[in-house]
């Protein structure tokens, strides 16, 4: 995954296979806190959202022009 735009507490990124994008992904950004996890220490970080979450807070499209109209529609 390789980020292509942001805006706002929203991103673009592309996901890319064998030197090509081949679909863009509209995510909310959200953010865990610093965090001790099985055994091993994870700091504060940006995540993508859970799987449960798609169609309301990442939303997945074919093309570039698709994904920043929808990351227009969601920022206003």
């Amino acid at each position: 995954m390789r980020l292509i735009e942001r805006k706002g507490g929203w991103a673009i990124y592309g996901q890319w296979k064998g030197g090509r994008c081949g679909d863009y992904e509209v995510v909310r950004i959200r953010t865990r806190p610093e965090e001790d996890f099985l055994g091993k220490h994870y700091d504060a970080r940006e995540v993508y959202p859970p799987s449960e979450s798609w169609g309301t807070d990442g939303f997945t499209f074919m093309s570039l022009e698709e994904a920043r109209k929808r990351l227009e529609e969601l920022t206003k």
